[in-house]
């Protein structure tokens, strides 16, 4: 499954206080207290896929999802540059 530690580190940081809303668009707080989105957009509708499939996605799958236009190995490898970034971008945010 793709981004399964993602997902993992996503679900330990909200039990420290990640907060994460879909509806009316994408907003993140860190402790009740709002914080900027990541920046790449395709990196905020992965976010906002892994909130929704909370038990993991397939790598392939994710990959057609969010790059329906390129071919199965681009969209994988796209899909890693953009697992990274939201990496970091919870490390940094949670200092996780």
């Amino acid at each position: 499954m793709a981004s399964s530690a993602t997902s993992r580190r996503a679900a330990a940081a909200a039990a420290d206080g990640l907060a994460i809303g879909l509806l009316g668009g994408l907003t993140v707080a860190w402790r009740g207290v709002p914080a900027a989105l990541p920046v790449r957009t395709r990196t905020q509708r992965l976010l906002a896929l892994l909130v929704l499939r909370s038990g993991g996605i397939r790598r392939a799958a994710a990959g057609a999802l969010l790059w329906p236009d390129a071919g199965e190995a681009e969209a994988v490898a796209a899909l890693r540059r953009h697992v990274a970034d939201l990496e970091r971008y919870l490390a940094d945010l949670t200092g996780h």
